[in-house]
C-alpha cells in the first residue's frame, strides 16, 4: 500500500465487552459463537480476552509493517452511552471514534505528502 501511496492506518476493534457488565449492558449483547453443541453465548470476560488477543496481533502486524495503529478499544468507554450493542456505536461513540482517528489520519497523510515533496 505504501508503494502505491496509500495511507494505511490499522484500527483496533473496540467492543462493549468487559469483565462485569451491568444488567442493562448484558441485555444488549447479542454476539454468539457456534460450537459443536450449537450456538452458545460466551461470557463477556472471555470475549474481551479474545478481542484483546486479536487487537494485540493487529498492533504487532501494524508495527511490523511500519504503519499506524489506533487502539480504539482503550479509547472508547465501555458503556451504553457509546455502544448500543456488543460492537456498534451510538452517535456519541461514532463521534469519539472519528475524533480519535482524525489526528492519526492527518499525520499519516501529511507524511505521505511530505515524502512526495522530497
Amino acid at each position: 500500500l505504501r508503494q502505491q501511496g496509500r495511507v494505511t492506518v490499522v484500527l483496533g476493534q473496540p467492543v462493549l465487552w468487559k469483565e462485569q457488565p451491568t444488567a442493562g449492558e448484558s441485555a444488549t449483547l447479542w454476539f454468539w459463537l457456534e460450537s459443536p453443541v450449537g450456538a452458545i453465548r460466551a461470557s463477556p470476560g472471555w470475549m474481551l480476552d479474545e478481542m484483546r488477543r486479536y487487537n494485540t496481533a493487529q498492533q504487532r502486524r501494524a508495527m511490523d509493517a511500519g504503519v499506524a495503529f489506533v487502539g480504539l478499544d482503550e479509547r472508547i468507554p465501555k458503556d451504553l452511552n457509546h455502544y448500543f450493542d456488543d460492537c456498534h456505536y451510538t452517535d456519541l461513540g461514532s463521534s469519539l471514534v472519528a475524533d480519535t482517528i482524525l489526528p492519526v489520519l492527518k499525520d499519516a497523510v501529511g507524511n505521505i505528502l511530505q515524502a512526495k515533496r522530497n
